[in-house]
């Protein structure tokens, strides 16, 4: 396999894994009720000029949108709902010591890649 073809690979892996994690997301989300999943995504897109496609590379970013949106209490709640659907799609153990969503992710993606 070429260098140029691994890349390629990665880069189809690596959206494959993105659009699997805004799926957690958008489920998490979808569970307190479809407009209320909708009303998210317009506010943070529209508020914070921050687009869906980027929640999932920067979730630091999205956590502190969350905060801004529904005060660090709500937001908690919403990380765990989302945190929660990421550890049932990738198969990570609840006793993971990664509680936050930027670790979830991370340990999500390395499980993705090594399966």
């Amino acid at each position: 396999m070429t260098k140029c073809s691994r890349v390629l690979l990665r880069i189809q892996e690596e959206k494959g894994f993105n659009g699997l994690v805004f799926n957690c997301i958008d489920k998490a989300l979808k569970s307190l009720g479809e407009s209320v999943a909708m009303s998210f995504f317009y506010q943070i897109e529209k508020n914070f000029h921050f687009p869906r496609e980027e929640f999932v590379a920067r979730p630091l970013e999205f956590i502190k949108c969350l905060e801004e949106f529904l005060g660090v209490a709500g937001s908690k709640i919403i990380e765990r709902l989302i945190v929660q659907e990421i550890r049932s799609t990738f198969d990570i153990p609840t006793s993971s010591s990664n509680a936050t969503l930027e670790g979830t992710i991370r340990e999500a993606k390395k499980n993705f890649l090594t399966r």
